[in-house]
């Protein structure tokens, strides 16, 4: 018996720009509505503690949506794109928790970095082997 190594090819489309930007903005409102309720909730003197809150609640957003069996977050499934590991499976929470995180500290780069990339892949994506993928429905 010949033991050898066997290698998974992963073939996607990366999701186009257009859809990526609208996916963001529909969760974006959907944040807005979540986060409404908190302007309520602390007082002008609890500003740290509201900007904590509203940090907390975009990341584990971001995170528990892109590392469900849906790999994606509302906008994501509204628009028919997903996140993926490269080799096809679901991401696991902490390489979303990590992908968010990244995003945030190198915000506009992340994206710019993308339009020079052959695939279209971000930094945050190539850095915690996962991409943006066109959802095929069937």
């Amino acid at each position: 018996m010949d033991n050898k190594t066997r290698t998974v090819v992963f073939i996607y489309t990366p999701a186009r720009w257009g859809k990526r930007i609208v996916a963001f903005i529909a969760d974006i409102i959907i944040l807005k509505l979540i986060r409404f309720p908190l302007l309520f909730i602390f007082s002008p003197d609890q500003q740290m503690l509201f900007i904590f809150v509203n940090l907390w609640i975009l990341i584990t957003y971001f995170a528990a949506f892109e590392s469900s069996p849906w790999k994606a977050t509302p906008g994501k499934l509204l628009m028919g794109i997903r996140i993926s590991r490269v080799d096809g499976e679901a991401p696991l929470f902490y390489q979303t928790l990590q992908r968010i995180c990244l995003g945030l500290v190198s915000l506009g780069t992340t994206f710019i970095s993308a339009l020079w990339n052959r695939h279209t892949i971000a930094f945050h994506d190539e850095c915690t082997d996962t991409c943006v993928i066109e959802e095929w429905w069937e």
